[in-house]
């Protein structure tokens, strides 16, 4: 899509389809892509997008003024708040369904801590993955007292270094530069990295 100079926008699970006997992936839903005519240099917007996969910038951006899509101020979405997206994407997948910006409530008394999971009721506001997103927050490479990851994620140091630096690059130097953000060709030379360290074990798991 990048490469043709266009915008997914709206890029979210619902969208991608995967055909099992292949692994071919199916991209759905493209009337609300983020079309610009490279003739005219009419946009024909994407005007739906689900908060917990819009990049920071654009998130305030609409909040700013109260907009919506349809009528945020152009540049709305863009090849970088893709790349935010795909990134989402490419974490839940490693780690187990999790969102990179899911947290939960850290509780515990001299110095050790119980993770209460995201579902747990409690007296401490925890943020939703979208409210992390517009302040910044990775809880997984970064930490907030009283704030810990939830309870399903598997440990973060689990992943590779080359990978964990991918997500500093999108998530932490993305959201000061979205500029900063991995491409989907520099995910794909990653993750072939990543495989290299791939275990198959007696029972046919790979981990």
């Amino acid at each position: 899509v990048h490469s043709i100079d266009q915008v997914i926008g709206d890029f979210n699970p619902n969208n991608i389809l995967v055909v099992p006997a292949t692994c071919n992936i199916i991209l759905v839903d493209t009337d609300s892509y983020h079309i610009t005519n490279k003739q005219s240099g009419k946009v024909y917007r994407c005007v739906v997008g689900l908060p917990q996969y819009v990049a920071k910038e654009l998130q305030l951006k609409m909040s700013k003024g109260s907009y919506i899509y349809a009528n945020a101020p152009l540049p709305s979405f863009t090849r970088e708040t893709d790349l935010f997206a795909l990134a989402v994407h490419i974490f839940a997948i490693l780690m187990n369904g999790c969102h990179p910006f899911a947290c939960a409530e850290e509780v515990g008394t001299l110095g050790s801590s119980i993770n209460m999971g995201a579902l747990q009721q409690s007296s401490v506001a925890i943020p939703q993955p979208n409210e992390n997103i517009c302040e910044g927050f990775f809880p997984f490479a970064q930490y907030r007292t009283g704030v810990t990851v939830p309870y399903y994620a598997p440990s973060y140091d689990m992943l590779t270094l080359d990978m964990r630096n991918m997500f500093t690059k999108a998530f932490i130097d993305g959201d000061v530069n979205p500029m900063k953000r991995p491409s989907a060709e520099e995910w794909f030379k990653a993750l072939e990295r990543m495989e290299k360290h791939l275990i198959r074990c007696e029972n046919d798991h790979v981990y």
